[in-house]
């Protein structure tokens, strides 16, 4: 058994970057014959939940800012390919995009239980819960797939390019785009054999249950405008499980204390404090009680850097303790601190966020649904009971009623961002550029121009615009992943 899991996770971190293209040897590969090997897939978390970060949610949304005395004190510590998603530009240099080859790896592991399951001996009813969740990994893996490579999916994007759709475990599938219509078809599809799942809510948060995949379902109808199973698939996931972490019982502690040179000269003592979560053990990580499923998203430079945009939306309600707890400011860490350190958001251990579906974004889903559907009252009592939760009693204020529905939604999009601001808002700016009841958002930067692969810092800055329109929604595939397949895996066009 032990072997099995060796080669699983050997494939995900070891070869990642060419399984669309290279089959394994027999010398390498190990049988699955049985429902306790297939269990033992499903298991074993790190091969598909815990990821490299999709650079979307770090880099590219107006909840993220790159401040220039910040870039110019530390420019040594950002990759080019960062910058060039954080101007969305077309070209990133990213040959083997980890995210790309983490989530392909996942469908493969999905394929291969979907490919089995049936052919073996065992209890039906745990036959058809394996299958299931394997169907969930997959449609959850192609979603997200989607939100990161592909535009938003409308009637006018249909025939749009969509993703390789694989299915077997064989590597000799066509790895030529489908359309974006093709792509969701098999999406859907999935979901409703993974909605069979009749497995309960369990300590193992990464294994998928009713209360998950539900979740899921609840955020997947969201993005598609599905507002009324959207909501009864968040009515379903809260009635399985519904707690939310008390954000009063976190404490922030002292890290290290800095010795900041000023610009006069003088040194002055800084100290950094962190949330009591940040010394997480990988085992706190993956039973984080708020999520559904776990997905912890990673990002190797370890700077998530909040907008001022994003800040002073906290700021609208003072002691908001998402604000004071994980914006955490002079967060230079392991680079150092000075007068120019600006603010980073830290949940977990450097550069990690939870990016699974949770009870708050239940709660916030029901909200928004209810908003949508002109129920104003039930939308507010919904975001009550997770502020509720974010605020010391004594410090906590009642939203104001909103006086129609598009009032009421925007209150709900604000609130989604101070509550997973590197989770959901990517997700968010992609469906409002569609959205028929909410304006459109215009995200803006300014920066220095890039010049042959690096920032040109004696030009003067420019302005970035990231429209409604642009094609740039869709983010550069990996140049290995399109190499690897031979020229059937076509780049993004913009």
């Amino acid at each position: 058994m032990k072997y099995i899991l060796y080669l699983l996770i050997g494939m995900l971190v070891l070869a990642c970057d060419d399984f669309l293209s290279k089959e394994p040897t027999k010398s390498s590969a190990q049988k699955v014959e049985t429902l306790d090997d297939l269990e033992a897939i499903l298991n074993e978390p790190s091969t598909h939940h815990l990821l490299r970060g999709a650079l979307v949610n770090f880099f590219c949304t107006d909840n993220t800012e790159l401040p220039l005395e910040v870039f110019k004190e530390y420019k040594g510590n950002f990759y080019i390919y960062q910058v060039q998603q954080y101007l969305w530009e077309a070209a990133v240099d990213v040959r083997t995009d980890s995210y790309w080859n983490a989530c392909y790896a996942a469908i493969w592991n999905a394929n291969l239980i979907i490919n089995m399951v049936d052919g073996m001996e065992g209890d039906e009813t745990r036959k058809e819960n394996i299958r299931a969740e394997a169907y969930a990994m997959r449609a959850y893996k192609y979603f997200m797939l989607a939100q990161t490579y592909c535009l938003h999916y409308t009637a006018a994007t249909a025939d749009e390019p969509g993703l390789p759709l694989r299915k077997r475990t064989d590597f000799e599938e066509n790895l030529d785009r489908s359309t974006l219509e093709e792509t969701y078809r098999l999406i859907d599809a999935d979901l409703q054999e993974a909605l069979k799942l009749t497995v309960s809510f369990a300590d193992k948060r990464w294994r998928a249950s009713r209360a998950s995949v539900n979740a899921f379902a609840a955020r997947y109808y969201l993005y598609r405008g599905n507002y009324t199973e959207a909501e009864k698939c968040a009515n379903m996931a809260l009635g399985e499980f519904s707690e939310l972490v008390d954000y009063t019982t976190i404490s922030r502690y002292l890290y290290r204390t800095y010795s900041v040179p000023t610009s006069d000269g003088q040194i002055s003592l800084f100290p950094v404090y962190y949330p009591d979560t940040y010394k997480y053990t990988s085992k706190q990580e993956l039973e984080w009680k708020e999520q559904y499923q776990t997905e912890i998203e990673n990002e190797a430079s370890y700077l998530i850097l909040p907008s001022t945009e994003l800040l002073n939306l906290y700021k609208e309600y003072p002691h908001d303790l998402r604000y004071e707890l994980f914006m955490v400011e002079g967060y230079m860490d392991y680079y150092g601190v000075n007068e120019h350190a600006w603010y980073g958001y830290v949940i977990l251990g450097s550069g990690k966020v939870y990016t699974g579906p949770s009870v708050a974004e239940m709660y916030l889903i029901r909200a928004e649904c209810k908003a949508r559907n002109n129920d104003i009252s039930g939308c507010m009592s919904d975001l009550e009971i997770v502020r509720e939760k974010r605020f010391a009693s004594e410090n906590y204020l009642v939203l104001p009623m909103p006086k129609n529905r598009k009032e009421a939604v925007q209150i709900v999009l604000d609130e989604r961002r101070r509550e997973a601001p590197f989770a959901l808002r990517w997700m968010d700016l992609r469906r409002l550029t569609s959205d028929e009841l909410m304006d459109p958002i215009v995200v803006k930067r300014t920066f220095w121009p890039l010049d042959g692969g690096d920032v040109n810092m004696k030009a003067g800055v420019q302005e970035y615009i990231l429209s409604p329109e642009s094609r740039k929604y869709a983010r550069p595939i990996g140049s290995d992943a399109i190499n690897l397949s031979n020229g059937q895996t076509k780049q993004n066009q913009y």
